[in-house]
């Protein structure tokens, strides 16, 4: 029987399906993960390739736009800069963050003229209620708040008008209500304000008109008041104020217990930063009686430069998702330097990394496996990454071929406020994309590169999304690699692997 022929690029074809079939029942059968990673070579006469140890740049970000091109790779932006010292999140370790993120800072320049705060520029803001207790002989009264910003009014921890359902009294065991708008007493503006819109607070009490009480009808407003008029029932605290002395009354906590967190103890005054504010409201009795206690309502209001100073906080918004709870999106901007043109060429000479060029580069597909670690993470490492040697344009004389790209792209299913994250450490260019969108930049060559990502400060939706790596490895030296990630990647082939290409068919 004689031998079939099977043409050569068949016989390709047939190759890369069973290799593609290998990988498909590894991630069905096992727990790893396996990653298909389209490898492209080049000569090492290429000018962005064999650099010399001499030209290594260390880190460089902003090489890369923020979007991928329309072949779906990245866009050389033309110039970065040197991290001296990456963005470090609150514990100290180096942390990837959103391309254009903030991480914020406050606002000092702000005045108050007849306690209406009016920031002298562009700002955010966030209020919070420190508490609330105003009640006669005989029952507890609601108090209703709302903000205003400019002309529009706010209501964040329920209704204004509805004395039942917005009452934030924090004592509420007569009449057993319960505000939904009070599981989160910090509210953040996520719209970035002009300098120069005023905000107020404002605040009633109610008093009970007759029936059981638990009706908006068997109400009526006792007291209307509000930071925008130069009214006596309204206090106002800044760091360095005495702290309020007044008893709170028929055993009521005092202004001092609702400030407590923010007085100096050795000095009992008011310990607040530059851009904090805090109003006292008395809503149930005329400002100078011996009944008057100042703390019916206790307001602290912070200005920032943007939304993100805030998202260490639970913070909300009717509509608005907000930072996950108790996670600290916060860090310290990277320390940058001298700009850099990361040891590459051009645009044109960019353009031939992640794409297929016949006359400047030749390509495969290999397999890229994450192993699962026994604390439920995945996890590849190597000292030295060399996935073609004496293949495709070969070593060039060489110990190991070291000029080429890699390319590599997943879906994964994002869940909110899960942890999911991916660490990237290398001595090589990575850079990853999620959706579309830079997420991770370690561009440049050499140097102890390590970022951390956390997904949770993408803000994802929970659902289905894509990820894209690229990696290119430049300098004519041994180059680590280690991937690390909790999320369960499902590979993508035809997709965002364009048919393997070859020097000579």
């Amino acid at each position: 029987m004689q031998p079939t022929r099977t043409p050569k690029g068949a016989a390709r074809a047939v190759a890369i399906a069973s290799l593609l079939v290998a990988s498909t029942g590894a991630m069905g059968a096992g727990d790893d993960v396996t990653l298909m990673v389209k490898v492209r070579d080049f000569r090492n006469a290429h000018a962005d390739f064999n650099l010399p140890g001499a030209a290594s740049t260390g880190h460089v970000a902003g090489l890369v736009s923020s979007n991928l091109g329309n072949q779906g790779a990245p866009v050389l932006n033309g110039q970065g800069r040197e991290v001296l010292v990456p963005a470090l999140d609150s514990s100290g370790a180096p942390v990837a963050v959103p391309s254009g993120a903030s991480s914020g800072e406050p606002v000092h320049q702000f005045t108050i003229t007849e306690r209406i705060l009016i920031p002298e520029v562009s700002y955010a803001v966030q209020v919070e209620l420190l508490g609330a207790a105003i009640g006669t002989s005989r029952y507890d009264a609601p108090v209703t708040t709302r903000i205003r910003v400019g002309d529009r009014y706010l209501m964040p921890f329920g209704d204004f008008g509805h004395p039942t359902t917005g009452n934030v009294n924090d004592v509420q065991d007569v009449t057993g209500w319960v505000n939904p708008d009070l599981a989160n007493r910090r509210f953040v503006y996520t719209e970035q304000l002009a300098a120069g819109t005023p905000i107020t607070v404002e605040a009633r009490s109610w008093l009970r008109s007759g029936g059981s009480g638990r009706s908006d009808s068997n109400w009526y407003v006792y007291m209307d008041e509000n930071t925008r008029d130069d009214s006596p029932q309204v206090g106002v605290l800044r760091d360095g104020d005495p702290v309020p002395g007044i008893t709170g009354i028929r055993g009521q906590r005092s202004a001092a217990e609702y400030v407590a967190d923010y007085v100096d103890p050795d000095t009992n005054t008011m310990r607040l930063a530059d851009n904090q504010v805090i109003y006292l409201f008395e809503l149930g009795s005329n400002h100078s009686s011996s009944s008057a206690d100042f703390q019916d309502l206790v307001v602290l209001v912070t200005l920032a430069d943007s939304v993100s100073y805030f998202e260490d906080e639970t913070t909300r918004e009717v509509g608005d998702r907000g930072p996950c709870p108790g996670m600290d999106l916060r860090y310290i901007p990277a320390d940058e330097g001298a700009e850099s043109d990361g040891t590459v060429a051009d645009a044109d000479s960019f353009g031939e990394w992640f794409t297929d060029r016949p006359s400047a580069n030749a390509s495969t597909l290999r397999r890229l496996t994450l192993a699962r670690e026994e604390d439920g993470t995945y996890r590849f490492a190597t000292d030295d990454y060399t996935p073609i040697d004496g293949e495709l344009m070969g070593d060039e004389g060489a110990e190991h071929n070291r000029s080429f790209t890699f390319a590599a792209a997943a879906t994964f299913d994002s869940t909110r406020c899960s942890g999911q994250f991916v660490e990237v450490a290398s001595g090589a260019d990575v850079w990853i994309f999620i959706d579309g969108t830079l997420a991770m930049d370690l561009g440049g060559t050499g140097g102890d590169k390590r970022l951390r990502l956390d997904l949770d400060r993408l803000d994802l939706t929970d659902g289905e999304h894509e990820m894209q790596i690229f990696y290119a490895q430049r300098l004519d030296a041994a180059s680590p690699l280690e991937i690390r990630t909790n999320i369960r990647l499902r590979p993508v082939y035809s997709a965002k692997l364009p048919t393997v290409s070859a020097i000579t068919d």
